[in-house]
């Protein structure tokens, strides 16, 4: 995009014809007035900045031209704000806390990635056309967090993720976390936890994402065939590898979680800074005890599917309908989400952001901001023609 040049109004910002043209047809698009008004406007700029006191005398005299300063200089003024100080004020208004324990900062709120890949994985997946937009504009708001994980769509969120993010941003400014457990193919040690294949899980991971390491790397859930003892340690070398800065885990009773890091502590290996668990106001399991037992010990939470999948977004009906993909193609949803008791929790909600003129998605994460719990992961998948999205977790 052609951008208006700074020293436009200095001696030393003078330009020649050829670019007076230029700019001249470049305005005139914009602010719809012909070339020929534009291009006098430019050579009158060249005489203000040499004569300020020019541009007083011909506004008292001249009506057309005092008009023609007036619509050129805003959106001159727009253009500089729009190009200048729009990103960081954006940036601004995301608020960033420390990660748990940790000294890396991130937004409070996380961008899921699981919504990116293919189409053939899941239905409701967008492609990497259609999720770019998404990464771009995320970024835009001042979200620095990205989560995915090698199982979504068995790789190729991974590398959707990681293009996005070396073309939109740079490598320091982001944080980018993945996982592992899942199975990546039909053998045996292509899955779990053991070292054999965290070992194999995360070169596989930076290789698709395209980096020398990930800020966090999670195991997806607890391995019942494997010794904690084993994960731990291997962890332990990922980290020392320097192929991964933290360590963190999801989806797991509190008391497997607590024996980790009691592990880890034992023989000094790198402890778990994190907990993605699966928290939201129709699944509440976790205020129980993993939540309580985060906070004590300062992990971060990172909640998934805090939106329950779209049900909380308030376009679900009770015979199991709605209006997107989603909604009629994922089974999950259709299994937590669609007791009697759900909907009940999803009135209260609608109700609530009625009186408070706020959608229902906009209602459950403002109540995380409020939670001594750290960042919402979100995926999200939405209509551009408005910021406020349509949050799919």
């Amino acid at each position: 995009m052609l951008k208006h040049p700074a020293p436009f109004f200095g001696g030393k910002g003078l330009k020649p014809a050829q670019t007076r043209r230029k700019y001249a047809i470049f305005y005139s698009e914009r602010i719809r007035i012909d070339g020929a008004k534009a291009y006098f406007f430019l050579k009158l700029v060249h005489m203000v900045g040499q004569r300020p006191r020019l541009y007083w005398k011909l506004c008292s005299n001249f009506e057309c031209i005092r008009l023609l300063f007036k619509q050129l200089l805003a959106y001159v003024w727009l253009n500089f704000i729009t190009n200048h100080i729009g990103q960081d004020e954006k940036a601004a208004a995301m608020e960033y806390v420390n990660f748990g324990n940790t000294g890396m900062k991130v937004s409070r709120l996380c961008l899921g990635c699981m919504t990116y890949g293919s189409p053939t994985w899941n239905a409701w997946v967008l492609d990497e056309e259609a999720s770019r937009p998404f990464f771009q504009k995320a970024l835009e708001q001042g979200i620095n967090f990205f989560d995915t994980a090698d199982i979504y769509s068995i790789g190729v969120s991974e590398e959707i993720t990681g293009r996005a993010l070396q073309d939109f941003a740079k490598r320091d400014e982001i944080v980018l976390a993945t996982k592992v457990y899942n199975p990546m193919g039909s053998k045996p040690n292509q899955r779990g936890l053991s070292r054999k294949h965290i070992m194999q899980a995360i070169d596989d991971s930076l290789r698709r994402l395209g980096t020398e390491y990930v800020d966090l790397y999670q195991i997806h859930r607890w391995d019942y065939e494997t010794p904690i003892e084993e994960t731990m340690e291997a962890l332990h070398d990922v980290v020392k590898a320097g192929k991964a800065l933290y360590i963190g885990a999801s989806s797991m009773y509190a008391w497997q979680f607590a024996k980790a890091q009691a592990t880890a502590q034992l023989h000094g290996w790198t402890p778990f800074v994190s907990m993605q668990n699966h928290y939201n106001l129709v699944y509440r399991e976790e205020e129980r005890e993993m939540n309580p037992f985060c906070r004590e010990e300062g992990i971060a939470l990172i909640p998934w599917s805090p939106i329950a999948r779209g049900f909380l977004a308030g376009n679900r009906t009770r015979d199991k309908g709605g209006d997107t993909i989603r909604s009629t193609t994922d089974g999950l949803l259709h299994d937590r989400y669609y007791q009697d008791n759900d909907f009940d929790v999803l009135d209260r909600v609608l109700d609530l952001g009625k009186r408070l003129d706020v959608k229902p998605a906009h209602l459950r994460l403002r109540g995380y901001y409020t939670n001594p719990a750290s960042p919402a992961r979100l995926s999200v998948q939405a209509r551009f023609h408005r910021w406020t999205m349509h949050w799919r977790r």
